[in-house]
């Protein structure tokens, strides 16, 4: 059992909104998001997953936990949208080369080791086409004492072989007991 898996059973969610990003749905009001394939990657609950559905698009999406999934595809059922969510571990990912359209991630990246970063950039590249969009919500440094968290310039430069960054936005995620949580949301469109 993993700890996300633990903490799905449990209930203790404090990541969790039940409503999409502001900047992912401004996006959308701005027809800057292209319509076809989207993928959701580390979809929790399926709370992204469902608005993308929403946007008219094909949606696929993951997560590790088992009892993430099977929360996100009675929510999506409820919402009567199709979300095609499965579990699979991020590094074990496989999908067809330009598969994507819109790639989304909330959460995932910051996770990661700097083995599996790369990893996740090798895929990234591989299945999102060309001039596709990539949406990253990560921890910024302005969080104090998070040693996952990522300044604007280490995602920027992670990112720059493959990806232009078109718009940077901060996130203020208050968690239930009322602590606040910064991140940075990165919205980028493929270059190769």
């Amino acid at each position: 059992m993993n700890e996300w898996e633990d903490m799905y059973k449990e209930g203790e969610w404090p990541w969790e909104t039940f409503k999409p990003e502001k900047h992912l749905a401004d996006l959308f009001k701005k027809n800057k998001i292209p319509k076809g394939k989207a993928l959701d990657m580390g979809c929790g609950l399926g709370t992204h997953a469902i608005f993308l559905a929403k946007q008219e698009m094909n949606v696929k999406a993951f997560d590790l936990s088992e009892k993430a999934i099977e929360i996100a595809r009675e929510r999506a059922e409820k919402e009567k949208v199709k979300v095609d969510f499965f579990v699979q571990d991020v590094n074990n990912v496989n999908f067809k080369e330009n598969e994507f359209d819109f790639v989304f991630d909330r959460g995932l990246f910051h996770h990661l080791n700097s083995k599996e970063k790369k990893h996740y950039l090798e895929k990234l590249v591989f299945f999102l086409k060309k001039n596709g969009k990539y949406q990253l919500i990560a921890f910024s440094s302005k969080n104090t004492g998070f040693e996952k968290a990522l300044s604007e310039k280490e995602v920027k430069e992670f990112f720059k072989k493959h990806f232009k960054v078109l718009e940077v936005k901060e996130v203020i995620h208050v968690e239930p007991q009322g602590s606040k949580v910064f991140l940075n949301s990165y919205f980028m469109e493929k270059t190769n």
